[in-house]
């Protein structure tokens, strides 16, 4: 029998709370709480079933605390002159996944907010065309590509936080 990982185990726990990565945005920290694995978050959000752990309590967010979060992460956006490549790739992952929701009303993964915004036009879709060939695989190579992120980034930042300001005033 194969040993669980560290969050498998942890996660199968009842009695103890543990330390666990909370990612997005502004929220990246290590906090106590129950970790819920990448798959399981998967599953809870979309089939109500949890794999790995005790059931958690889960509950959607209301509006207010979704939109304070987002006006947070605007601001991490404005900070992408010190960035890595990594990041910088990353947060155009986000970026195409918080226009989708806040304009269109839909969640959609990384891969498939990318390509969605690339098949309707987006104006940052170089930017997109680019993150969405480093998520397929190249993503080995991002540092390569630091100074055409900083380059989109010249010329995107500041339209897409207004963009994601109005979508959600």
């Amino acid at each position: 029998m194969r040993r669980p990982t560290f969050q498998a185990a942890i996660a199968r726990s009842q009695e103890i709370q543990a330390a666990c990565y909370v990612a997005g945005g502004t929220t990246r920290k290590w906090d106590v709480s129950n970790p819920i694995t990448p798959f399981d978050r998967y599953m809870l959000a979309n089939h109500d079933h949890l794999y790995f752990g005790a059931p958690v309590e889960f509950s959607h967010p209301c509006k207010e605390d979704l939109i304070r979060q987002t006006k947070g992460d605007i601001e991490t956006l404005g900070k992408w002159r010190t960035q890595s490549a990594i990041w910088l790739a990353s947060m155009l992952h986000w970026l195409a996944r918080c226009i989708v929701f806040w304009r269109d009303g839909q969640m959609l993964s990384k891969t498939a907010a990318l390509e969605y915004e690339l098949s309707h036009s987006s104006p940052y879709a170089d930017a997109f065309h680019l993150a969405l060939n480093l998520r397929r695989g190249r993503s080995a190579d991002t540092a390569t590509w630091l100074e055409t992120l900083l380059r989109y980034y010249r010329e995107m930042a500041d339209a897409a936080a207004q963009d994601i300001r109005r979508y959600i005033d």
